[in-house]
């Protein structure tokens, strides 16, 4: 039947100055008793700096207007890179950074994609060259690792998610949607080229 669920052990959910709290669910069948203890804590100055951002300042705002022109940044990138295919939708990823990727027959053989990303906290767009796994990752990291390229090579490819990324530097809040579009997608045709010339082992 439907388990009745019982709350209880809370601490220092308002009680500050202790941060976090202590939550014990008991959830009991007919049959038998589940105890699940979760202890937790949170950083009270960031919630609090938060709230004061989201009620203070248009950071909502700025944020839905970055995710308006991401998603509109996406669907001209894949009307104009028509022979890729691309992933469903944009990648939110907790404000760390934004994504999308896309790929073709030959890079899906090569276990590779291209990744449009936004980071947020330089306030920038980037082109990765990205493996599917960390053990392609590894390899095309070693391989190039012998090159003389001046390149922007991953210092960690078993932790970063990107073998070569290309950065472009114009601020996107300082120029029009059609100049960013066409920065951006020269930048993934320099990613694409980088991948022909200097990853295919064939």
């Amino acid at each position: 039947g439907k388990p009745a669920v019982v709350l209880s052990g809370y601490r220092s959910w308002t009680g500050l100055p202790k941060p976090g709290f202590e939550q014990c669910k008991r959830v009991e069948y007919k049959q038998f008793k589940i105890t699940d203890c979760i202890f937790m804590s949170f950083n009270y100055k960031f919630l609090e700096e938060y709230q004061h951002l989201i009620q203070n300042t248009n950071l909502q705002k700025g944020y839905q207007e970055f995710i308006h022109l991401f998603r509109w940044l996406r669907i001209s990138l894949q009307n104009r890179f028509s022979s890729f295919r691309f992933q469903g939708n944009i990648v939110e990823n907790n404000m760390e950074y934004s994504y999308f990727q896309f790929s073709d027959d030959t890079l899906k053989q090569m276990g590779l994609k291209i990744v449009v990303v936004f980071v947020h906290s330089d306030f920038r767009f980037e082109i990765w060259i990205s493996g599917c796994n960390r053990q392609i990752q590894r390899q095309y990291y070693n391989l190039l690792m012998q090159s003389s390229l001046s390149i922007f090579l991953t210092p960690d490819p078993d932790h970063l998610d990107y073998i070569v990324k290309f950065p472009i530097e114009a601020n996107p809040a300082h120029i029009d949607c059609d100049a960013l579009l066409d920065m951006v997608s020269d930048t993934c045709v320099q990613a694409i080229h980088f991948v022909n010339e200097n990853l295919k082992t064939e």
